[in-house]
């Protein structure tokens, strides 16, 4: 990631909710909010040294900016793989219930998947904010969650992750796409 890129990041994550359209424009990438097929919730697009993540305007505002960061992470931490792998190139991602286990990870291995599934947590929830918002003796997972404009359940896995509430599971790819 270029130092240019991380400050634009960096900056978004300070305030919640994080706008993950705004920073994939600033970041010159094209963003499309699409009407796609129930199966595909996103995808990462190379072509000819032009970038585009696309959402599915289908599902949820929460699921839309999740899926948004997900690409993004791709886009920061994989984008040569797919400059590399020939034009044009789309990795599409489907990230909810059954089809999230048959996703076709090419180019990516899962740990690439995994990786993306980590940035976009730590990018929409900064640990930081999350930890000074969070209250464990009033456990305000809800409000936390609208603070952020993310799910319950999404803040839940967050607050795991961060040894903030309850024992933290194993992250598995697509856990916090809810």
């Amino acid at each position: 990631m270029e130092t240019d890129e991380l400050d634009v990041v960096l900056k978004a994550m300070r305030s919640p909710p994080v706008d993950a359209e705004k920073v994939i424009r600033e970041l010159g990438i094209s963003y499309k909010s699409l009407p796609l097929s129930e199966d595909v919730s996103g995808y990462i697009e190379h072509d000819n040294g032009h970038f585009t993540i696309a959402v599915n305007d289908r599902d949820s505002p929460q699921l839309q900016r999740f899926v948004a960061a997900h690409e993004l992470g791709h886009y920061l931490w994989h984008r040569e793989i797919l400059a590399d792998f020939g034009d044009p190139v789309r990795h599409v991602d489907s990230t909810l219930g059954d089809y999230s286990k048959d996703n076709p990870t090419e180019p990516f291995a899962e740990d690439h998947e995994t990786r993306a599934d980590r940035f976009a947590i730590e990018f929409l929830m900064s640990g930081a904010v999350v930890t000074s918002s969070y209250d464990p003796d009033t456990d305000n997972v809800d409000e936390v969650a609208k603070l952020f404009a993310v799910s319950s359940d999404v803040m839940k896995t967050r607050l795991r992750m961060l040894d903030l509430r309850g024992d933290e599971q194993n992250f598995q790819h697509g856990e916090a796409a809810g």
